[in-house]
C-alpha cells in the first residue's frame, strides 16, 4: 500500500472504532520494547470491548493489514513490539480493555478484560484475601499473561500462567471475526479437547485474547524470606534438595542470584543493611517460604540444619540484610533485591538475554559451560545469571558494555551456540517462559518436529487463513 491508500485505510478504521488512532510521539510508547530497537507502527488501535476488536480484525482481515496484538510492553522476546523494518502492522493494543475485573470469592475464580493489570487484579482480589499467584517483576497485562505463558519466580509451587487459566475469549481472523472460547470458569470440563488451549504461549498469533477466567488462591499468612550465601552454586542444589523435602509445598520460591547479578540489584534495591556480593561460582540464594502462621520459623530452622560448605556461617537469626547464610530479610526488601537486577543491568550496557531451563541438578555445570563460551568470544563480556533455579529456570544474561566491539553477527553466533549447548548437551529448553518470538524464531524453526509444525499450521490456517494476525518475525505467524 502506498502512503495515500494507508491514510485512507487507517482513517476508516478510525471510523470504525469512533476515536482518533495513535501515531507519531503518541505512537511511541507502543514502539520501544524493554530491551532491543524500537519498531515502526503504522498506527496504534485502542478497542474497549469485543465489539471493536471484532470490528478491528475484521478491518484488518477484509484489508490484509498486519495486525499485532500487544499487552503492556513487558515482553523480552520482540514479539510484543513492531518490527523496526520491513512492512509497519498495526499495532492493536489491549490497554483499553479494561472495563471488567470481576472476582467470584465463592467459586476462588476472576474473570477480567484483557487489558488488565497483574496488579490491578491481584489488588481487587486481595479485598477478599485472594490473588494470582504469579510473581513478576514486570506489570502486565492478564491477557498477555496468558499469550505468553508468563512464568515467574514462584512456578515451583503454583505453575506457570497455563495452570491458572480456566477459559479464554477471543476473537479469530477467521471471515467472520469469530468469538471463541467461555469464560464460565469452571475447574472440571472434559468434553473433548479444548482449541482455546492453543491460544496459551500462541502470542497473539491465533487470535487476539479479550478476557480471561482464572483460577485464584487464598493470600498465605504468611511470606517470609531469608537470603542464603555466598555459597558455591554446588551448594545451592544440595540447599534446594533439602528445603524441598523439609518444607515440601511451603516452600514457595528459590532464587539464585550471581555476584555479577546481585551487585546490579543492590543498585535498585532499598536495603536497610549491606549485601555481600561474593565472587563466581559463588551466588546468593533467596529463598521464600509460603503458608500459615509459623513458616517462617520452619524456614529459619530448615536452612540452619543444612550443612552449607561455608565456615563464615552464623546464626540462622543474624542481622538482617546482612547476606550471611540464614540471614532473615524483609519480604520487600529481598524481593526488591531479585526484582532489580534486570533494570539495574539495562543501565550498565547492551544485554543479551539467554531465557534457559535444564534439571536443577545441571546448573552449575550450565552456569559453567555459558561462562565458558562467553569467555571464548569476548573477555570484556560479562555474565549476570539469576533466576528460579526451584524450577530449573536460569536467565543467563550476557552483559556487552560500550566500546567491547561486539557485533550484531558476533551477538548471533553466540546466541546460537548457547542455544545448542543447553539442548544438545544438557536436554534443556531454550525457552524456559519468556516465549517465542523475533529473538529466536530460527531456533524454534530448527529443532521444532516436522508434525507438530504441521499441527500448528493447520490451527493457523483455520483461525487465520490470511496471516495477518501476529509480529512478522513469528515462525508460526
Amino acid at each position: 500500500m502506498d502512503d495515500v491508500t494507508d491514510d485512507a485505510l487507517l482513517e476508516e478504521l478510525a471510523s470504525l472504532l469512533g476515536r482518533a488512532l495513535l501515531t507519531g510521539a503518541g505512537a511511541a510508547p507502543h514502539e520501544v520494547p524493554w530491551r532491543g530497537p524500537a519498531g515502526r507502527a503504522l498506527a496504534i488501535a485502542l478497542p474497549s470491548d469485543l465489539s471493536e476488536v471484532r470490528s478491528v480484525v475484521h478491518w484488518a482481515r477484509r484489508t490484509r493489514t498486519r495486525l499485532l496484538p500487544q499487552g503492556a510492553v513487558t515482553g523480552l522476546v520482540g514479539a510484543s513490539t513492531p518490527p523496526p523494518r520491513g512492512p509497519r502492522p498495526v499495532v492493536l493494543s489491549t490497554d483499553a480493555l479494561n472495563a471488567r475485573t470481576e472476582v467470584r470469592e465463592a467459586d476462588a475464580v476472576a474473570v477480567v478484560d484483557a487489558g488488565v493489570r497483574l496488579s490491578a487484579l491481584n489488588a481487587e482480589a486481595a479485598r477478599i484475601g485472594l490473588e494470582l499467584p504469579v510473581d513478576l517483576a514486570a506489570d502486565p497485562s492478564v491477557g498477555a499473561m496468558v499469550a505468553t505463558n508468563t512464568g515467574g519466580s514462584r512456578v515451583m509451587a503454583h505453575g506457570d500462567m497455563s495452570h491458572h487459566v480456566l477459559g479464554v475469549q477471543a476473537v479469530i481472523a477467521d471471515e467472520t471475526a469469530s468469538v471463541i472460547g467461555n469464560l464460565r470458569g469452571l475447574r472440571k470440563d472434559n468434553t473433548g479437547p479444548d482449541p482455546t488451549r492453543l491460544l496459551i504461549g500462541s502470542a497473539g498469533a491465533l487470535g487476539v485474547i479479550t478476557a480471561v477466567a482464572v483460577a485464584l488462591s487464598p493470600i498465605p499468612a504468611e511470606r517470609s524470606t531469608v537470603l542464603v550465601g555466598p555459597i558455591p552454586d554446588t551448594a545451592a542444589v544440595d540447599l534446594l534438595t533439602a528445603l524441598r523435602q523439609a518444607m515440601g509445598g511451603r516452600l514457595s520460591a528459590f532464587e539464585v542470584m550471581c555476584p555479577a547479578a546481585v551487585a546490579a540489584g543492590v543498585e535498585r534495591a532499598r536495603m536497610s543493611g549491606d549485601v555481600t556480593v561474593g565472587q563466581d561460582p559463588d551466588v546468593l540464594v533467596l529463598v521464600e517460604a509460603s503458608g500459615p502462621a509459623g513458616c517462617g520459623d520452619d524456614l529459619v530452622e530448615a536452612v540452619a540444619s543444612v550443612n552449607l560448605p561455608d565456615t563464615s556461617r552464623t546464626d540462622a537469626a543474624a542481622t538482617p540484610g546482612s547476606g550471611v547464610p540464614g540471614a532473615v530479610v524483609p519480604h520487600a526488601e529481598a524481593w526488591g533485591l531479585r526484582h532489580g537486577i534486570t533494570e539495574g543491568l539495562r543501565s550498565r550496557g547492551e544485554v543479551l538475554g539467554f531465557d534457559l531451563s535444564v534439571r536443577p541438578s545441571d546448573l552449575p555445570a550450565l552456569r559453567a559451560g555459558v561462562r565458558e563460551l562467553v569467555a571464548s568470544r569476548n573477555p570484556a563480556l560479562t555474565v549476570a545469571d539469576f533466576g528460579h533455579w526451584g524450577d530449573g529456570g536460569i536467565h543467563a544474561n550476557v552483559l556487552i558494555p560500550a566500546g567491547a566491539g561486539f557485533s550484531s553477527a558476533d551477538t548471533e553466533s553466540l546466541r546460537h551456540d548457547v542455544y545448542e549447548l543447553v539442548g544438545d548437551r544438557f536436554g534443556g529448553s531454550w525457552s524456559a517462559e519468556h516465549g517465542i518470538g523475533p529473538l529466536n524464531a530460527d531456533q524454534w524453526r530448527a529443532t521444532t518436529p516436522s508434525a507438530e509444525v504441521s499441527l500448528l499450521t493447520a490451527a493457523k490456517d483455520a483461525a487465520d487463513p490470511r496471516r495477518i494476525l501476529g509480529h512478522p518475525g513469528l515462525p508460526f505467524g
